[in-house]
């Protein structure tokens, strides 16, 4: 009786621009002047306030459509016949039309790191590490990625083995079992994470967004890597690729300094002592050729005893 014009039927999809004009249509079928009722999470889209003077419906066209769309906008919608007793479900999803800056819009959500975490940053080793990645669009859910930059193209089936393929990569965070194929190699060595660990911490941000943050209260060398952010929501699947960002996290040796510090005076002493070397062999070849300089003088009359002896024989 109903027929929405769901983006992808199979899951009642509707996937908006924020910011932009969405409209949700349900053609009635059965012949009759039948009225098709509205509602947002349940809720009658004449009282939800955060739709109040920017929505629209079109009786005739059986259409809804809202204008300047929010974020907020995404949610359960449901068209309905009260007479027929008959009514359909949108999953209203929103994503972002336009880059924002460090992100990836490939997918339904965008993603990006705090201002002070653009491209990479500098830690010593021991230090806290936390990583905010910033999701925008509908229920984001966030995965991170560490090691070398998330490469696309590398898909596997789920195995109950799977063995180091290329660079050595991290995923923390879904279940591979209930996954048939993964875009990304998410392994170290044979371990697969799936939540935090005693080492790598996920917790979710001030806006609610689950594993947003990565939290390594005491880094390590071994931490030096690329750490990716990826995002996507139930719209990804059929729109594109997740989105991604990535940031590079340099680990500095805590006695890093202080090897160099050690190094400049083992440079300054092995100089001085060449110095005082090169001095003391100078002086010795001075003084050699002082004495072989005063012999013929000494010697010119044949007598090699001193002028008071030479005196007492006159």
């Amino acid at each position: 009786v109903l027929l929405p014009n769901y983006d992808h039927v199979g899951t009642s999809l509707k996937i908006f621009d924020i910011a932009k004009s969405v409209t949700l249509g349900c053609n009635i079928t059965q012949e009759g002047n039948f009225e098709l009722s509205w509602a947002k999470d349940g809720k009658n889209v004449s009282e939800v306030e955060s739709l109040k003077d920017r929505f629209k419906l079109l009786t005739a066209e059986r259409k809804l459509i809202i204008s300047r769309a929010l974020e907020t906008d995404a949610g359960q919608y449901t068209c309905s016949v009260p007479q027929l007793g008959v009514s359909k479900n949108f999953n209203v999803v929103g994503k972002h039309p336009v880059a924002l800056v460090k992100s990836v819009t490939t997918a339904n959500v965008v993603v990006k790191f705090e201002s002070t975490e653009i491209g990479k940053t500098n830690i010593v080793e021991g230090e806290r590490l936390t990583l905010h990645c910033i999701a925008f669009g509908t229920d984001p859910k966030i995965s991170w990625i560490v090691g070398e930059s998330a490469r696309p193209g590398s898909i596997l089936e789920h195995s109950e083995s799977i063995t180091l393929l290329g660079s050595v990569l991290y995923l923390i965070h879904g279940n591979l079992s209930n996954a048939p194929c993964l875009s990304y190699l998410p392994i170290v060595g044979n371990n697969t994470f799936n939540a935090s660990t005693d080492h790598i911490v996920l917790e979710e941000d001030e806006r609610g967004v689950e594993n947003a943050k990565l939290i390594i209260d005491s880094i390590t060398l071994n931490d030096y890597a690329d750490y990716t952010c990826e995002a996507r929501n139930n719209a990804s699947d059929f729109t594109g690729k997740p989105a991604q960002v990535m940031i590079t996290v340099r680990v500095r040796g805590k006695y890093a300094a202080l090897y160099v510090f050690l190094g400049i005076i083992v440079e300054v002493v092995l100089l001085c002592a060449i110095i005082l070397i090169c001095e003391k062999r100078r002086n010795k070849t001075e003084i050699e050729e002082s004495d072989t300089d005063q012999s013929p003088d000494q010697n010119k009359n044949g007598y090699h005893g001193n002028e008071s002896e030479l005196r007492q024989r006159k």
